[in-house]
């Protein structure tokens, strides 16, 4: 089983090129193609890739059907992110052991400054019209979850309690001369207080803050 390990950004163009190469090889060799991937898998980008755990179990579903196709005869393509060193050692690992070649082709991103661009040298006019008309007669682009879920992100739980943790740590070891409370202590701690926090939501993070240093101080002292 010849492996390709397709490896690149979100959107990207990972998958419209793993499509090319799988309709090429297809045309142009006698190996039955297989495409191993988050779509094959029907996995849920937005929910795997916002949780590190659910993306590490991802990533071992993955490896588990790309190692299910092992064999001598066959091309597998592995559509994903692919971005973590480590995990593609395993990849490497894996073929090493059924003794089949493999690639990795790396997907690159040109560099972009946002649609429409407009490129001025030193000595051209402004293209006043067309820089107003993109203005005014545009249509704004649409939310997708990711911008509509930033604020919320940073102003989470999870979030500011991370934030907060080291400086509490600091200023109470260092202005109250408490001894240090151990890190198994403050994440059972965390990890209390954002079940708290589901039964009690606010969007406000400044009382999201005042609250964790609240319940820090109760059950600490």
């Amino acid at each position: 089983m010849p492996l390709i390990i397709m490896c690149g950004y979100p959107c990207s163009g990972k998958t419209q090129r793993t499509n090319q190469l799988k309709l090429y090889l297809e045309q142009n060799s006698k190996r039955k193609i297989h495409v191993v991937g988050d779509d094959t898998l029907d996995l849920d980008r937005n929910a795997v890739y916002a949780d590190s755990q659910k993306e590490k179990d991802a990533r071992g579903s993955l490896k588990a059907e790309v190692e299910r196709k092992v064999n001598k005869d066959d091309i597998v393509i592995l559509d994903s992110l692919n971005y973590i060193k480590g995990y593609r050692y395993e990849l490497f690992c894996l073929i090493k052991h059924a003794q089949t070649p493999h690639c990795l082709v790396n997907i690159r991103l040109q560099e972009s400054l946002g649609q429409p661009l407009f490129t001025v040298h030193q000595d051209d006019n402004l293209p006043l019209e067309d820089i107003t008309d993109a203005l005014l007669k545009r249509k704004a682009p649409k939310q997708n979850q990711s911008t509509q879920s930033v604020s919320d992100m940073l102003c989470s739980p999870r979030s500011v309690s991370d934030c907060v943790i080291p400086t509490y740590i600091y200023y109470t070891f260092s202005n109250l001369c408490h001894r240090p409370t151990s890190s198994m202590k403050m994440r059972k701690l965390r990890r209390q207080f954002i079940s708290y926090t589901k039964s009690h939501p606010t969007e406000d993070c400044g009382q999201i803050t005042n609250m964790f240093v609240q319940y820090l101080n109760k059950s600490l002292h």
